[in-house]
């Protein structure tokens, strides 16, 4: 189950995301609404702002498909959709596909989605540390304009965070699964960031939201963010690997992420070569070493 929310009516805001809480102040995650070429309204997803003219989403966002007609893509950093809409929201100049994205699958289910001009919010950080056997049963953080309920497709999207456990991984996703508390992603989470938590309150992209195996009560899978930094880079002039020790810290490398990236000016539309219908763009600002939670 893709979590792309298709929206035919919308109701008053529903409680948070799946067992979540509200995210208003998350402000780097952003609202996604897509139209086809007629300006219809067709999905709403999330996005990650990894610097300040680039989000990254979900390439099943923005790559159509059957009825599926990705024409427009806006975007807003509004934390309901009743104050967010295609006159007050910025419209993306491009949107590229992960080269490696398969719709029979959830491999490099990730999108880079160009803006023309910055919002205005910091960038989230992006962690470049590959999941650890030890990290399984820490929690992550997921934050989207998802539904609330496998039967909630008539949701008003609001930002919402939850808390859930990584429960697995392989070479190209976290999986995550919350038997106990039943908090999970839902439609219209797609694309939205999950985050790895540190004990100094700061946190890092980690992976982009793909699936669920159904909302409530079921489990997430996401495309790691350390499989694809190359890619990522690929829409920037360049990125830097910043040391602890450049910052005048000498952590225990066993209390620390590793080195972070932070990725330099992005390249415009005019030097990406289109996919399909073209896509999302993001790059990334990432912090220093952090400890991990």
């Amino acid at each position: 189950m893709i979590l792309a929310l298709t929206h035919l009516a919308f109701a008053a805001a529903p409680p948070p995301i799946v067992g979540g809480a509200s995210a208003a102040d998350l402000d780097e995650v952003v609202l996604l609404y897509i139209t086809n070429d007629m300006g219809e309204y067709g999905a709403t997803c999330t996005g990650t702002v990894i610097s300040p003219t680039w989000v990254l989403t979900a390439a099943h966002c923005v790559v159509s498909a059957g009825w599926y007609q990705v024409g427009h893509v806006y975007v807003s950093t509004a934390d309901d959709f009743e104050s967010s809409s295609a006159h007050n929201g910025v419209e993306a100049l491009n949107w590229t596909a992960h080269t490696g994205y398969d719709a029979t699958s959830s491999h490099d289910d990730m999108a880079m989605v160009e803006l023309p001009n910055a919002l205005g919010v910091q960038p989230m950080p992006l962690s470049p540390e590959a999941p650890t056997d030890a990290e399984k049963g820490e929690d992550f953080r997921i934050v989207g304009y998802g539904a609330v309920s496998d039967y909630d497709y008539n949701t008003n999207p609001t930002r919402r965070q939850a808390d859930v456990p990584l429960y697995d991984f392989d070479g190209y996703l976290l999986y995550t699964y919350d038997p106990d508390a039943g908090k999970n992603a839902c439609y219209g989470d797609s694309g939205g960031p999950m985050l790895r938590l540190y004990d100094d309150g700061t946190t890092a992209l980690a992976a982009v939201m793909d699936y669920v195996s159904g909302c409530d009560a079921g489990g997430l899978g996401a495309s790691r963010i350390d499989q694809d930094i190359d890619w990522i880079g690929e829409f920037t002039a360049g990125y830097t690997i910043h040391k602890a020790s450049e910052q005048g810290e000498d952590p225990e490398p066993e209390d620390t992420a590793e080195d972070v990236i932070v990725l330099e000016n992005g390249c415009s539309s005019a030097r990406m070569a289109p996919l399909g219908w073209a896509a999302f763009g993001a790059v990334v600002v990432a912090s220093l070493r952090r400890q991990r939670r």
